[in-house]
């Protein structure tokens, strides 16, 4: 494991195959403590043991991000998980979808993520 992003925390939409699941191994190599989300939970859940087993950290989040309450969920884990400095933090979101808008919209501004559709 490598240290350079030892503290952050980053959440990977799209994350139980492809570009997202490449992604969440990236960065928990390098220290990063990552959320996991996308709709396959069973693709997730083997991700996060993978990560697990080399000595990452992981959660595993079912999550249509289209839904705007599973968007919320999502961010609401990553917060109970690993605190809440990561929220609207656009450095430490990695995504292949619409969550990175609502992300970047803040939990309490619902209403800003229809508008920047």
């Amino acid at each position: 494991m490598a240290d350079r992003l030892n503290g952050k925390v980053a959440v990977v939409t799209g994350a139980s195959s492809g570009i997202g699941e490449a992604t969440v191994r990236a960065l928990a190599v390098e220290g990063a403590a990552v959320v996991a989300g996308a709709r396959r939970k069973e693709r997730l859940d083997e991700l996060v043991e993978r990560v697990s087993r080399d000595g990452g950290k992981a959660i595993a989040v079912e999550c249509d991000v289209t839904d705007q309450e599973q968007a919320h969920d999502l961010v609401r884990r990553a917060v109970e998980e690993f605190g809440s400095n990561m929220v609207g933090r656009e450095d430490r979101t990695a995504n292949r979808s619409v969550a990175a808008r609502y992300i970047k919209c803040r939990m309490e501004t619902p209403m800003l993520f229809n508008a920047e559709e």
